[in-house]
């Protein structure tokens, strides 16, 4: 009995030895940015096949749990044409609290990359309406509502094409329906998302529109909601004009509302002194 009792103890011991050996093996690996990589191409891989289209990263690095950099990220819609891609992202998580539903975002950067958003011609359906409601919980049950704050935002080098199949294209001048912007500079701070209020500090936005339109710089306090799209402290800057307005706002019932832009929404707006002239945007 005693000798089984040595025999089992040794073989305990033994077992315990490799598990620590295991654990130490795997937290030095999971560091590994190869491995990391993997366990991301595992994960795009069953995205992939969950939203019925392709899901994918080239590289991903995890520094100290808490900071991400994926490279060569890539959303197709379900027709394989690309949502989103873009050469590298990175965020930093700053505070998660469970029991409050909070997330806190330290630093997100994007860089040198394209968003392309369309409506179908026949459905009017957005082209990422699928993951919407992929991740749109079916649940019954009541959870607190979450809250998600961006202490700061940047995004460089992009593109951004949006196209609402259903309109046809004007043949000059900004077209609302249909939009091309190259040269894409965004940095915001304080972007705070709770229920149906988005909340922000827009530092600066720098575009060019291929109606002629150029931005060289925009900011602002923004609050958006399902009644409005509110601006203090505006300020807009192109080649030609320097538009200033403590407020700038468009009101409306709901977002349908936008389906009827000049009926339905209303501008309340009012403007500081500013210089420009009038400019008629071609193609």
């Amino acid at each position: 009995m005693t000798k089984l009792l040595k025999i089992a103890a040794k073989t305990i011991g033994f077992l315990f030895e490799w598990v620590l050996i295991l654990i130490i093996a795997f937290a030095f690996l999971i560091r590994s940015f190869p491995f990391q990589t993997f366990l991301a191409h595992q994960a795009t891989k069953f995205l992939s096949k969950e939203l019925n289209t392709k899901v994918e990263i080239g590289r991903v690095e995890i520094i100290f749990l808490n900071k991400v950099l994926l490279k060569d990220v890539l959303i197709l819609d379900l027709k394989k044409d690309s949502i989103l891609y873009s050469k590298e992202i990175s965020l930093k998580l700053e505070k998660l609290d469970l029991n409050k539903n909070k997330f806190v975002i330290g630093k997100t950067n994007l860089n040198s990359g394209s968003i392309n958003i369309d409506r179908d011609k026949k459905t009017g359906e957005y082209n990422y309406q699928f993951i919407a409601d992929y991740f749109s919980s079916d649940s019954k049950t009541e959870s607190k509502p979450a809250t998600l704050i961006f202490k700061d935002i940047s995004i460089s080098n992009f593109n951004l094409r949006y196209d609402d199949f259903r309109k046809s294209q004007l043949a000059y001048g900004l077209d609302y329906d249909h939009i091309k912007i190259s040269d894409l500079g965004i940095y915001i701070s304080d972007l705070k998302i709770e229920d149906d209020v988005i909340s922000l500090n827009l530092t600066d936005l720098k575009l060019k529109e291929q109606c002629g339109l150029t931005i060289e710089k925009l900011n602002s306090q923004i609050n958006v909601s399902s009644n409005g799209i509110r601006l203090e402290k505006f300020h807009l800057k192109t080649p030609k004009t320097k538009l200033n307005c403590s407020r700038l706002s468009l009101l409306y019932n709901d977002w349908e509302d936008f389906d009827l832009f000049e009926d339905k929404v209303k501008f309340d707006v009012e403007i500081l002194p500013s210089n420009g002239c009038k400019t008629f945007y071609k193609r």
